[in-house]
């Protein structure tokens, strides 16, 4: 595909999500949105399901955001909004995100007579079962293109689900790195708790519990602070309680601002059974963080083991406690490791390298359709 030159437009496009709540693929939205719209593109946000947090993000950037007020899955009449807002704001553009609003997004975009159809792969979905990979692939005959934000995951839609390669491109997420902490202090050399932090939902698929089996018979002074909420809550209080960690764990709730967390943090950890390319993690790495996270989907496009992080097979609560403690013992490979971080995200996965690409897609995409 030959990419276009920037130029002004108008273009309006639909970004389609199933969730209300904030994650990684939401901040990643609002973060696609409000750029697009800088350049003269018109973003419309929806979410599938009913809730405040993502129209409160969205109004901060003024970013129009909607939802179909979808109550479950079996909300039939859902739909039918769905295809009355598409008909109404009548985007050139339908990006749909993960796969509830892949599914959905491409059969009533396509009923909608939507002109351009894209979906995008958020993660190395293992959950999934034989019929969700056939259902995907069936679906993807409405799209155009697909978009992976890593190779991970499009090798995933490759080789397990089977999709065309010539559909599916990789876009790697960007961040914003003008936050990096600019000083980089040593914990051992202070009076001071280590201070451990974990950016998360509170789900199975995160492998907290394996951090907590990690550290379950860790001595001396630390902290683990856990950002983020989910339905795994009272189960991880409870193994809390199990293991005699309570006063060590501060569970902090869902913030939409985490950078007072990353100044605390002397060792960033992502224990993940799978991910896509971790938003929280990029942020962390962006931040000059000294980060111990999974060999996960496209966690290894992000870390090089002991060169900007370090990097422990999912599911090794064993592994995870030695890279913990390899990292509280050597202060000079915290600051090293941190510094490297930042640098690759600097160098490589800025937002604008994101968006630069992203709209050229948009553009040829639209002028292809319109020959």
């Amino acid at each position: 595909m030959v990419l276009a030159k920037k130029r002004e437009t108008n273009l309006k496009i639909l970004h389609l999500t199933t969730d209300s709540a904030i994650g990684g693929t939401e901040k990643m939205i609002i973060q696609v949105a409000g750029s697009l719209n800088d350049r003269g593109f018109v973003s419309y946000v929806v979410s599938l399901k009913p809730g405040l947090p993502l129209k409160e993000q969205c109004s901060k950037m003024n970013i129009t955001c909607l939802s179909v007020e979808m109550r479950s899955k079996f909300d039939i009449s859902a739909l039918f909004r769905l295809y009355a807002l598409i008909r109404d704001i009548k985007p050139d553009i339908l990006h749909t995100y993960l796969f509830h609003s892949n599914i959905l997004g491409r059969i009533i975009g396509r009923i909608a007579r939507v002109p351009v159809i894209i979906s995008g792969q958020r993660n190395v979905d293992l959950w999934r079962k034989w019929y969700h990979n056939i259902i995907d692939r069936i679906s993807s005959r409405f799209c155009r293109y697909i978009i992976a934000n890593s190779y991970a995951g499009q090798r995933f839609l490759i080789d397990a689900v089977r999709m065309p390669p010539a559909k599916v491109m990789v876009i790697h997420n960007g961040v914003d790195f003008q936050s990096v902490r600019s000083s980089f202090t040593n914990t051992a050399y202070q009076n001071k708790p280590l201070t451990l932090v974990t950016v998360a939902s509170l789900t199975r698929k995160k492998g907290h519990e394996f951090l907590f089996e990690a550290l379950k018979t860790k001595r001396g002074k630390w902290l683990l602070i856990l950002v983020g909420t989910g339905r795994e809550k009272e189960r991880l209080k409870q193994l809390c309680e199990e293991y005699g960690l309570c006063d060590k764990i501060n569970f902090a709730g869902f913030k939409t601002e985490i950078r007072s967390f990353l100044e605390q943090a002397d060792i960033f950890i992502l224990p993940s059974l799978w991910e896509g390319l971790p938003v929280a993690l990029m942020e962390a790495m962006a931040f000059g963080c000294a980060c111990v996270a999974t060999d996960v989907g496209g966690v290894p496009e992000l870390i090089s083991d002991r060169q900007n992080g370090l990097l422990v097979p999912p599911g090794d609560s064993q592994a995870l406690r030695n890279a913990i403690d390899c990292l509280h013992d050597s202060p000079d490979m915290r600051v090293m490791l941190g510094q490297a971080a930042a640098k690759t995200i600097r160098e490589h996965f800025s937002v604008r390298k994101m968006i630069d690409t992203l709209s050229d897609v948009y553009t040829v995409a639209v002028e292809d359709v319109q020959r």
